[in-house]
C-alpha cells in the first residue's frame, strides 16, 4: 500500500536510504507534516467504509452545507458515486 503524501519519487528516495517498512519510516526526519499524518493514519485511511455509512455522512454534510450555503449540493465522489459496496 501507499502512504498518503508519499509519491513515487519520495518513495524511491526513502527506499534508497534503506527504508523497507512502515516502521522504518517512523524515525525518518525528512518526512513532511502531511507525510507523517499519512503514516500515522495509514491503517485508518486504507479501511473501507460501508456504503450506508458514506450515505449517512453525505446526508449530514448536505444538511450542514444547506445551513451554511443555501442551495449548495454536496455529492460524495469516488467509489461511492460509482456504486461500489464499500469505499476507501
Amino acid at each position: 500500500g501507499e502512504v498518503w503524501g508519499i509519491g513515487p519519487a519520495t518513495a524511491l528516495k526513502l527506499y534508497e536510504k534503506g527504508h523497507r517498512t512502515l516502521e522504518d519510516l517512523k524515525n525518518e526526519d525528512s518526512l513532511t507534516h502531511a507525510q507523517r499524518l499519512g503514516l500515522k493514519y495509514f491503517d485508518d485511511i486504507r479501511t473501507r467504509i460501508p456504503r450506508h455509512e458514506v450515505q449517512e455522512m453525505e446526508q449530514l454534510l448536505q444538511r450542514v452545507g444547506e445551513e451554511v450555503l443555501p442551495g449548495v449540493d454536496i455529492v460524495c465522489g469516488g467509489s461511492y458515486r460509482r456504486g461500489k459496496p464499500t469505499q476507501v
